[in-house]
């Protein structure tokens, strides 16, 4: 019994799935499908900059990281287009606008889960910073690591 125990215990493991980033520094970002206000490949957005934001309206984290983020954020806005990506029904955007939204950031729904694949998301928030014309990465991590220092060093631009 116990060596019948061990041959299962190890067929487990072994058939174990795990799941990595898809993204890289410096790398294109990954195809974005989501129905925004900016496209649905978020190509209208004529900041330099863009920060993804995935999360959802039920996240007890994303209650305290993203106000945060706005208040770093907000300095930025001429340099920085901020995106909240969820994969909720557009029936809750009312709710993430109260709750989340600012003048300066558009929401975007990924019905299809197509984006929050592509980028191999798995937990939320979770952050992507890109550069909006090569559509390179510069940043991606947790959304709590954000300051306003941290988004100048990452968008390049001087304190002001």
């Amino acid at each position: 019994m116990r060596y019948l125990l061990s041959i299962i215990a190890a067929m487990v493991a072994l058939c174990t799935t795990t799941s990595a980033q898809n993204i890289r520094l410096g790398e294109k970002i990954p195809d974005i499908s989501v129905e925004s206000v900016v496209g649905t490949d978020l190509k209208l957005i004529e900041q330099e900059y863009t920060c993804l934001v995935f999360m959802h309206s039920k996240c007890e984290p994303c209650y305290k990281a993203i106000p945060a983020l706005h208040s770093a954020a907000a300095p930025l806005s001429d340099n920085l287009a901020v995106v909240l990506i969820t994969h909720e029904t557009k029936e809750v955007e009312e709710t993430i606008t109260k709750n989340f939204g600012s003048y300066f950031s558009t929401i975007a729904f990924d019905n299809n889960r197509h984006t929050y694949k592509a980028f191999g998301i798995n937990f939320v928030p979770f952050g992507v910073i890109y550069n909006t014309k090569s559509r390179r990465i510069e940043w991606f991590g947790s959304v709590q690591q954000l300051t306003t220092a941290e988004l100048n060093k990452i968008c390049k631009t001087k304190n002001r």
